[in-house]
Parts: structure tokens; sequence; C-alpha cells
């Protein structure tokens, strides 16, 4: 392993800004319990309609960046990411990879791993986006104002350097799911 990368970095990650603030619905509930739990509370049927389903689990979200350090410091000191892994496997290969606090699913991204164009409109789910927002803020995020776009949810808008943009949402608690 390349040491100017050491994963061991991970841990001078600053104070989380989710703390006290729920990320993912996900780790609420055991695995075994997600695709019932999930679709009464929605209202919903199983994909297909056939009475079975395969559970799948969003593990990670490849981001295409085109300065990896200035990418760290955005995602780990601004907006409060674990940094779980920086690799440097070869090949002029470089891996990063961060995980929201909270949140079952991480972001990648790195060199040597191909372009891409930036990905649009990330959700990060959040018990109180006012909150949330401030914090980002304080931190120095270009965030947009709170919208209400009724039915008890709320967004503020951010993107990262190069164009990857996220959304901080909030469902209130009984909050009616889409028609």
């Amino acid at each position: 392993m390349n040491e100017e990368h050491n994963p061991a970095r991970a841990s001078t990650a600053t104070t989380a800004p989710w703390d006290g603030i729920r990320v993912s619905l996900l780790r609420a509930f055991s695995s075994r319990d997600i695709d019932s739990r999930l679709s009464v509370a929605r209202g919903g049927r199983i994909a297909g309609g056939y009475g079975r389903s395969v559970q799948m689990r969003l593990e990670l979200v490849p981001l295409a960046v085109s300065d990896v350090e200035r990418s760290i410091a955005f995602y780990r000191d601004r907006v409060g990411f674990t940094l779980d892994h920086d690799v440097s496997p070869g090949n002029g290969m470089r891996v990063v990879q961060l995980t929201p606090p909270g949140s079952a699913c991480s972001i990648a991204f790195g060199t040597g791993m191909g372009g891409g164009a930036p990905v649009s409109n990330i959700h990060l789910v959040v018990d109180d986006v006012d909150a949330a927002r401030a914090v980002l803020a304080d931190r120095g995020v270009e965030i947009s104002p709170v919208q209400d776009v009724g039915g008890g949810v709320r967004y503020a808008f951010f993107a990262d350097p190069d164009g990857n943009s996220w959304a901080l949402q909030e469902i209130a608690v009984g909050a009616a799911p889409p028609e």
C-alpha cells in the first residue's frame, strides 16, 4: 500500500454534522424486515407482483471528480462524511471511499477509474433539514435555502466542487406516500 494514502487517516475525521440526525432509514430495520416494512409503509407491493423479492442494498455511488484531495477535504471536512478507505492498489489507480454517518451507502472516487459526468440529485434523508443545512452552511458549504414542496417534504440543495449535486430531504413523520 502506498503510505502517502494511508487509510489510517480516517481516524482524523472531524465530528460529523449529522450527529443526532438520521441519514438512513435502513439502519432502523433488520435486513429481513426491510422489504415488508417499507412496502407496507408506502402502501405498495413487491416489484413485479409475484409475491417474492430479491433483497438488494445500495452500497456505493461512484462520483466523477477532478481533484481527489479537494474532494476528500470537501466530503470529510465540510460535509462530515467518514473516510473509510484511501488506497492505491497500483497502476496509477487510487480509490477513496467515504460514508455519511449512519448511512449504509458510501461514495467513491479516485484516479485511474475512468471518467464520467457529475451525478445529479443524490438524496440524504435527514430528520431536520433546517439543522442539517445550518451545520453544512457553518462549515462553508454553499447550500440553498430550505424549500417546502408540500406533503411534509422539505429540501435543501448543494453541490461539490465538481458539480455532483445533493439534496438534503426531510420527510415529516406521518407524511402520506406519493400517489
